[in-house]
């Protein structure tokens, strides 16, 4: 802002206006020569605009007409990069034969960029390139342009297909795997000969198959249980022969019931109540909390039998080859739980084998005991539903002579994560 002579009263707002008017004073309220440009510094003259200042210093502008608006400042223009197309002066040639590629790009680009096939005779440069190509196949081309203000995006994509212009594709389709389950994946592949300028694909399994790619294959996803059948047929000089492929969905096996939130357990596991008392090594037959016996039972202490290193207390429950040890225990929910629990045998009968029953089934492997040592196992198993479940610990010998000799030890019973 220019000022031809002193002028009284201007407020700090009329400093604040960008230099994009020259201006004569003269004094506050009487009228104001102006020469109004915009702040990039093109000339407004002929607008017929007029201002004044008032009393307290406040500039107007009056009598802007269109196109122009009573503004200061301009709006400098956006730096603009190329923004190319990609065309060709065929799509189609036979082997040895040539073409030109053309880049028409916007806001005169400086270099170029182009993007090849592997298999591609020639790198293109500059916004047009002639090659000769001499190999039957698909080359698939696009390019991008830089000027001063950097560069620009990537063209469309263009293929040019070298093949016999007489002979018609002969297409095999893969599906790789064959067989997989539901939300599992597949490939499905089309190689043809002489190569294909496009495909045309159908599935015979209706709305329930995902729809196959427009170009030689690609990979699906597939939600549904089926048989989906696959047809393409390459285009070339004529449609090919119509190749197929098939994909077999199975359903997916249901998940796995989840973890239990919290686990059961048994009552009295180590079998610690009641007390056996100084100078005794057993209580025959068992009575104690929480289990109920079938058979010949009892609790015994470190010394019976000679048995040593209980592993949790200082007693443990003993149960004969042909007796039963149960205790009913409430399962929170379904799903897959661990019984963990120390055991052996006596000397005597060395083919003394343990088995773990729910609801009279057995369940997990039984087990073959050793004698003179406790041992730690671990039985998996799954619950159908919650509630209450009986569970039993028995014996039986592999040999019919001990049929009916020899005791289990068990201690530590316990559910575990």
């Amino acid at each position: 802002m220019k000022d031809n002579g002193s002028v009284s009263g201007m407020r700090h707002h009329l400093l604040q206006v960008l230099a994009a008017l020259s201006i004569a004073y003269s004094a506050p309220g009487a009228a104001v020569q102006v020469t109004i440009s915009d702040a990039c510094g093109n000339s407004l003259a002929g607008t017929n605009a007029s201002t004044s200042v008032n009393s307290s210093g406040d500039l107007s502008v009056s009598g802007v007409t269109a196109p122009y608006t009573a503004m200061f400042g301009c709006e400098a223009p956006v730096p603009a990069t190329p923004s190319c197309t990609l065309s060709a002066s065929q799509t189609r040639v036979a082997p040895t034969g040539s073409l030109t590629l053309y880049a028409k790009c916007s806001s005169s680009p400086t270099s170029w960029n182009w993007t090849i096939p592997p298999n591609s005779p020639a790198t293109p440069s500059g916004g047009s390139a002639t090659i000769q190509f001499a190999v039957p196949g698909a080359y698939t081309y696009s390019v991008s342009a830089a000027n001063a203000f950097g560069p620009g995006p990537a063209s469309n994509q263009l293929t040019i297909l070298v093949a016999d212009a007489t002979t018609p594709p002969v297409c095999t389709l893969t599906a790789s795997p064959v067989a997989i389950v539901s939300n599992a994946k597949s490939r499905l592949q089309a190689v043809c000969n002489p190569a294909a300028a496009s495909y045309v694909w159908t599935a015979d399994t209706g709305a329930a198959a995902p729809p196959a790619s427009s170009s030689a294959g690609g990979e699906l996803t597939f939600t549904n249980p089926g048989t989906f059948v696959y047809k393409v047929q390459g285009v070339g000089a004529a449609n090919g022969p119509v190749a197929t492929a098939v994909v077999t969905v199975a359903a997916a096996p249901p998940p796995p019931p989840p973890p239990p939130s919290s686990l059961p357990s048994f009552v009295n596991g180590s079998f610690e109540t009641p007390v056996v008392s100084a100078g005794n090594t057993a209580i025959i037959p068992l009575s104690t909390p929480g289990w109920t016996p079938t058979g010949s039972t009892g609790i015994v202490t470190n010394e019976y039998f000679g048995n040593s290193s209980i592993p949790d207390g200082a007693q443990a429950a003993m149960y004969a080859v042909n007796a039963k040890l149960r205790q009913d225990v409430t399962i929170p929910t379904a799903g897959t739980y661990n019984i963990s629990f120390n055991a052996m045998r006596d000397g005597a009968n060395g083919s003394l084998r343990l088995k773990l029953l729910m609801d009279g089934v057995q369940i997990g492997d039984a087990i073959s005991l050793n004698g003179g040592q406790f041992f730690p196992y671990t039985i998996t198993f799954s619950v159908g539903t919650a509630g209450s479940h009986r569970f039993e610990f028995a014996g039986f010998s592999g040999r019919p002579l001990y049929a009916n000799d020899g005791y289990v030890f068990i201690d530590n019973v316990r559910f575990t994560p």
